[in-house]
């Protein structure tokens, strides 16, 4: 779990408002911390995995993002994150798939479990040492 942590906080964003200064994880990191936190408690984390999804597969600047997951590709978490999501994201009727599905809609967000699979697909070809 403290490697989790460390791996998030690692390398934060500065972010300056008119209600102060913050440092922020920066986005890759935060979607490798969330999928890592689902795989470790599967059950309890339905949010984190859907809250992933979301911001993923949504993105306004998904080139960029997915140059900063290949980034990450050697190291042992994503590693980790990579193995666990093509366990649990095998085809469209995967359960975490239908999880997700579900978890968006009382948010009124309806995607297929085809958009989600795709979806996952590409964030793991992103974290892969073989593209």
């Amino acid at each position: 779990m403290f490697d989790d942590f460390n791996f998030l906080l690692s390398d934060l964003l500065y972010i300056q408002t008119e209600w102060g200064k913050f440092y922020v994880p920066r986005p890759e990191r935060y979607l490798i911390y969330k999928v890592i936190s689902f795989l470790d408690e599967p059950a309890g984390r339905q949010r984190d995995v859907m809250m992933f999804y979301f911001c993923f597969s949504r993105c306004r600047k998904r080139a960029e993002l997915e140059l900063a997951l290949k980034s990450f590709c050697k190291e042992a978490l994503v590693k980790k994150v990579v193995k666990g999501l093509k366990l649990k994201f095998k085809h469209e009727s995967s359960p975490a798939v239908l999880e997700i599905r579900k978890s968006l809609a009382p948010f009124g967000f309806y995607d297929t479990e085809a958009e989600i699979f795709n979806e996952m697909k590409a964030f793991i070809k992103c974290c892969s040492l073989i593209s």
